[in-house]
Parts: C-alpha cells; structure tokens; sequence
C-alpha cells in the first residue's frame, strides 16, 4: 500500500474586529459548509497573489459587507485536520465603514473576551481565544 502524501496546506486569514467598546465580533459558519453552526473568527482562505491582510479586507467586505482597517499581528495558528493542514494568520481590525450583515455567514455576534467561551468553536479558533485572554 503506498504512503499517503502530505497534506496540503490551506492559508487563512482571520480578524479579531474590534469596536469601539472593545467587543469582538464573532460569526456562525453557515450550513452546507463544514463546521457548520460553529462560531468563529471572520475571515477565509486566501487568494493567490494576495497577501493575507488583503484577504482579511476581502473576507470581510464578502462576508459582512463592511470595510476594515487591519491592525497589529495577533497570531498564527497551525492545525492539522483530517484531509490538510490550516494556517491561520490573525490580526486585529476596525470598521472603517458598513455595518455588519450576516451575507456569508448565519449569523453574528460582538462579545467581550471574556463571554467568547460562552458559544462552541473549531479547535483552532479557541487559539486565538487563549491568546486574547493572555492580552
């Protein structure tokens, strides 16, 4: 039996968008994807010729339908799932106009970092929370 291959490795990006009040927003898979129903980070894959603050701002506008300004370097996270390997790089971001609409997610959410435990997420979402809490 041959060995398998490597994995390939999907690039994302993610945001911790901020508000004014210092809430994070949240969204909801949507169904027919995978993890659907779970909570997480906004952003996707990224693009070829992009960097991956590009893909935030794209991510965001498809998304959301809002435009964002991306900030500091939060985190990169590394996670191995059953068919390829993610990695994640996440910053923090602003609105710079638009209000937030659920287009291609279920839902959405601003909480604070201390209520982002209160919904179930990907394991490699929860990194991110870890990280926010040590901040």
């Amino acid at each position: 039996m041959a060995e398998p291959g490597p994995k390939p490795v999907l690039y994302v990006a993610a945001c911790a968008l901020l508000d004014a009040d210092g809430r994070i927003l949240i969204a909801r898979r949507p169904e027919g994807k995978p993890m659907a129903g779970l909570w997480e980070f906004p952003g996707g894959k990224q693009e070829t010729g992009e960097t991956i603050q590009q893909c935030v701002v794209r991510e965001l506008k498809e998304e959301l339908g809002i435009n964002t300004e991306i900030g500091d370097f939060l985190i990169t996270v590394k996670h191995a799932y059953s068919h390829f390997t993610m990695e994640m790089h996440t910053y923090f971001a602003r609105i710079k106009s638009g209000r937030p609409r659920p287009l291609h997610c279920q839902d959405y959410q601003w909480l604070k970092i201390s209520e982002l435990r209160r919904v179930p997420y990907s394991r490699a979402d929860l990194y991110i929370i870890d990280e926010l809490e040590k901040r």
